[in-house]
């Protein structure tokens, strides 16, 4: 019985997701443009340091961008943001917006970051895509 509710309300709740976030489109302020970054599957970082990757994706669809877990003893820590759609002269609901992935080096050592695209009501199914980066943390001088 819990299933059957949750099959009808969950796609519910996302399109009203939808209809919210395409209606904050409108009103939300134009975000500068960044610097393209390298997107390299290795990286190397000093204790400390950042590195920014942006991935497509359309959240819009319900897939999004996570992060696996890591161990708590982790070299890295990983942070995701869904960045605002690309700046048109109209915004359109649905528009791709790129997540905006951030390893930042907390330790010494080194760590394997996997990214899975997928919708995460999804349990059984696979990711549409995945994503790993090898990061190597040097310490800080």
């Amino acid at each position: 019985m819990m299933k059957n509710i949750l099959l009808v309300a969950v796609p519910f709740l996302l399109l009203g997701l939808a209809f919210v976030s395409c209606a904050d489109m409108q009103s939300a302020p134009e975000q500068p443009a960044q610097p393209a970054a390298p997107q390299g599957d290795d990286i190397t970082l000093k204790v400390g340091e950042s590195a920014v990757r942006v991935l497509d994706g359309n959240p819009t669809t319900g897939y999004v961008w996570t992060a696996q877990e890591l161990p708590a003893d982790s070299a890295v820590k990983v942070t995701t943001r869904i960045m605002p759609a690309e700046a048109t002269k109209e915004p359109v609901c649905g528009s791709p917006s790129p997540t905006e992935v951030t390893i930042t080096a907390v330790r010494p050592g080194t760590a394997t970051v996997k990214l899975v695209y997928a919708r995460p009501w999804e349990k059984d199914e696979a990711p549409w895509k995945t994503k790993e980066y090898r990061i190597t943390v040097q310490p800080a001088e």
